[in-house]
């Protein structure tokens, strides 16, 4: 039995010494977002430490599975057990390397989205040059490379002392007592299947076993990152929608329809379509978007230590424009700012909105240009990323300006150039007589997006780098609307600017980030004459189309979910995150997890995290249907191909 011993010792030595680094790794992911706990409770971190062990068990019994079933067997043989064990010791390295390495990269990205990696990240492994260039070029993600290097050093090192140590205490000679040795064995086996599945319950553990508390940011660190990915990945590799077995395609599109109070004879072919009559004259005027890369409605609040605001001209510029103070963007990344400003469809769970396959949408460019208008995309870096080459010209865009226009020594990251050479750029194209009116030029700002840049000018020491970028960012749109105003399209031009999405800021109470869903959204025009004016209604991105269609006077057939800011009000406004649908009137806030089928209703202006869903279910629901329905609808009419124009179907 003696030379059985040491070679289940040295199994069970690694998984726990396996257990001990994962728990190590959440403690430091604990560390890093600090900052946004809003109740640093040792009692409720002590549980989820503890939830995360039974997480990170389901993981490591997988690893554990194949040595667990071999190795035992040449134990029986009595040879090649030391060979046995050196290819047991690369198998335990090449895994948990890759394991702790997801797990650490897990830190960054859970610190800048506030949640775990999901599958909605495979959408940036095929731009993996530019990805590359974001994550090597971000000073910040140094001090987790070197955590990931003395981890893995450590581990392999310890590794190889357990397996040389193994060796050593085996014993060839001593016979094994299969009475003993057996049940032993049955039992580690039957443990490690119970490990695997993660409880001894019906089904196995969910996502929704860590949930333990109210407290979001407690919740979600117990969940261990790659059970979460793979989990999400499951969904997103069947391509299956997070909502269909919430609601069928049926039921959201007959409440969609009855929503928009469209008749069963009204377009039905379409499913949504209908005709937008113009309520003005037309007025041909211009239109410039601005799409702020990260900006959240939280940046206007911000004050520097003098009391100054930190985004000057931003406010500036509200105060003499329509300010919509209560949007939402469709999701938490670019392509979902595009696709929802510029088309007006929401964001799909974990679905990238510019696929590398043909997509079609009628939307502002396709409109504007059977209209006359010349159209213009300005992105300061690789047109490809995202697909955005492909999507934006498949609907559209007949020009796209990109790093391929810009000089090679003004590119300064793997985003390409600064926001201010992007403005100086876009002003000469706008200028010159390549560009006739009436024209739509839309911006993508990214300078605020990591890895950041910034300029020396803009270095201080009394603000953070993210601050610092703001003012920056700030400042290159003040040089861009000062400078345009001195042209003469500007007087007959509308600007737009808004963000593609939030940013985390702040402490978050909630699972879900407001801050990165809620965005500013102003409408300017020197046309404008009873400006200033603010809206407080809810409304979405989505309807940033049908508004300026408003503006403009035009009409035309409006197949998007959007809806004008300025004739319609919205029930509620609904948005996603990677995980989360979200859906916020005036005063209450619903969330949503389709794969948990956790839900919770607060009291956001309030700041309140009591759980008043069994209060008013009535109200829960109807906001359950309303973006559910929207969603699934939107999905499906995507799918079906029913989003384009009729002369691409």
């Amino acid at each position: 039995m003696k030379r059985a011993i040491p070679v289940l010792r040295y199994l069970l030595s690694i998984h726990i010494s396996a257990l001990a680094i994962l728990s190590f790794i959440r403690i430091i992911l604990y560390w890093s977002n600090l900052d946004k706990i809003t109740d640093k409770s040792f009692i409720l971190f002590i549980k989820a430490l503890l939830k995360g062990i039974q997480f990170d068990n389901v993981i490591a019994c997988y690893v554990m599975a194949i040595p667990l079933i071999i190795l035992p067997f040449f134990v029986i043989e009595g040879r090649w057990v030391k060979p046995a064990i050196k290819v047991v010791n690369i198998y335990f390295i090449v895994l948990y390397t890759f394991i702790f390495g997801f797990e650490i990269a897990n830190i960054p990205y859970f610190k800048y989205f506030f949640t775990h990696i999901g599958a909605s990240v495979l959408q940036w492994m095929q731009f993996g040059k530019d990805t590359a260039g974001m994550l090597f070029q971000e000073s910040s993600y140094f001090l987790y490379f070197i955590l990931f290097f003395i981890i893995t050093i450590l581990f392999t090192l310890w590794i190889n002392i357990l397996g040389k140590k193994a060796v050593k205490q085996w014993n060839q000679k001593d016979d094994i007592k299969y009475c003993v040795f057996v049940p032993i064995l049955v039992t580690l086996w039957v443990g490690c299947f119970i490990g695997i599945r993660g409880t001894l319950e019906l089904y196995p553990i969910r996502t929704g076993k860590a949930y333990f508390s109210n407290k979001p940011f407690y919740n979600q660190l117990g969940v261990n990152p790659l059970f979460y990915f793979t989990k999400s990945y499951s969904g997103y590799k069947k391509n299956r929608n997070h909502l269909e077995k919430v609601i069928s395609e049926e039921t959201a599109i007959k409440n969609v329809r009855k929503y928009f109070s469209l008749s069963d004879d009204h377009f039905n072919d379409h499913q949504i379509s209908r005709y937008i009559p113009a309520k003005t004259k037309v007025s041909p005027m211009n239109i410039v978007i601005i799409l702020m890369e990260g900006v959240s409605s939280k940046v206007l609040e911000y004050t520097l230590r003098e009391g100054n605001f930190l985004t000057p001209y931003l406010h500036e510029l509200i105060n003499k424009s329509y300010y919509f103070s209560n949007i939402y963007s469709a999701g938490i990344h670019t392509n979902n700012g595009i696709v929802a400003t510029l088309y007006g469809y929401p964001t799909q769970f974990n679905k990238p909105m510019m696929p590398s396959e043909n997509v079609y949408y009628t939307g502002l460019p396709v409109t504007l240009r059977e209209n006359g208008y010349q159209t213009h995309f300005f992105v300061t870096g690789n047109p490809q990323y995202d697909n955005m080459n492909l999507f934006l010209r498949n609907n559209g865009f007949d020009n796209i300006h990109s790093q391929y226009n810009y000089p090679s020594d003004k590119i300064v990251n793997s985003f390409g150039v600064p926001d201010r050479y992007l403005f100086e750029y876009g002003l000469n194209m706008l200028n010159s007589s390549k560009v006739k009116a009436p024209f739509l030029a839309t911006f993508l700002t990214v300078s605020n997006h990591p890895p950041l840049v910034i300029p020396e000018e803009y270095k201080n020491k009394n603000l953070t780098d993210y601050e610092a970028i703001l003012t920056y960012t700030d400042d290159c749109i003040r040089y861009f609307m000062e400078s345009a105003s001195k042209e003469d399209w500007y007087e007959n031009t509308l600007f737009v600017l808004t963000g593609d999405h939030g940013n985390l800021m702040g402490e978050q109470p909630y699972a879900m980030s407001l801050s990165y869903n809620q965005i500013p959204l102003i409408f300017y025009s020197p046309q404008f004459e009873d400006a200033p004016q603010t809206f407080e209604q809810p409304g979405l991105q989505i309807d940033v189309y049908p508004s300026i269609m408003e503006l403009l006077g035009y009409s035309y057939i409006n197949n998007t979910f959007g809806e004008s800011l300025f004739s319609h009000t919205r029930p509620y406004a609904y948005f996603v995150s990677d995980t989360y649908m979200g859906c916020v009137n005036e005063e209450l806030f619903y969330m949503f997890n389709p794969l948990s089928r956790e839900e919770s209703l607060y009291r956001y202006k309030e700041k309140s995290t009591e759980n008043i869903l069994p209060l008013h279910p009535e109200i829960a629901e109807d906001m359950k249907t309303y973006g559910t329905s929207m969603l699934r609808a939107a999905d499906y009419i995507v799918k079906s191909g029913l989003s384009g124009p009729d002369i691409i179907k």
